[in-house]
């Protein structure tokens, strides 16, 4: 696809199975990943908007926020990604991250904080079961682009590819909805 975007097209990947990836370059280079896991996918249960504060009461009066819900699967470490499109645009610098921690199999809550949406806007949202690679690679991105006085000095995040090659080789399953602020 270029760009360091690969597409294998009709590759079946069952959960819980072992994949690995190897690249010949024309140079006669290797870039290989690290052995990673296929998730098990969530559903993504629901979605819900909350109305922020009261009439005159600050920026985001009139203004509402977003919970999304979903069931843990049970019985193994879970990691997820939320993304959201509003309006059909990709939220990029949102990166909503969850893991099963706190709840195997338990009902997970997400609120997503930090941003507000306004009545008729469109929120597909779309919940991405992802492995352990995948999910330490957008915890490192997420770290490095946090705010405030205490930034962090500017670095690559450590992704699952051997070799001279920057990123990450992840496997996920998606679910989604979509929501209309009412």
């Amino acid at each position: 696809l270029g760009d360091g975007q690969y597409l294998l097209e009709n590759l079946i990947i069952l959960p819980k199975s072992s994949v690995e990836l190897n690249i010949l370059l024309a140079d006669g280079g290797r870039i290989a990943s690290q052995v990673v896991q296929a998730p098990v996918a969530a559903v993504l249960d629901s979605l819900k908007m909350d109305k922020n504060g009261s009439p005159g009461g600050g920026n985001t009066a009139g203004q509402y926020t977003l919970s999304a819900f979903w069931k843990d699967v049970p019985g193994m470490e879970n990691y997820y990604r939320l993304k959201i499109y509003r309006n059909r645009i990709f939220q990029s610098e949102t990166y909503i991250l969850s893991d099963d921690r706190l709840g195997d199999g338990a009902l997970i809550v997400r609120p997503v904080i930090r941003q507000s949406y306004d009545l008729g806007d469109t929120l597909r949202c779309e919940l991405l079961s992802v492995n352990k690679a995948y999910f330490d690679y957008f915890t490192d991105i997420a770290s490095a682009s946090g705010q405030g006085l205490s930034n962090p000095s500017p670095y690559n995040p450590k992704g699952n590819l051997q070799g001279d090659a920057l990123g990450y080789f992840g496997i996920w399953f998606v679910s989604e909805k979509t929501i209309i602020v009412r």
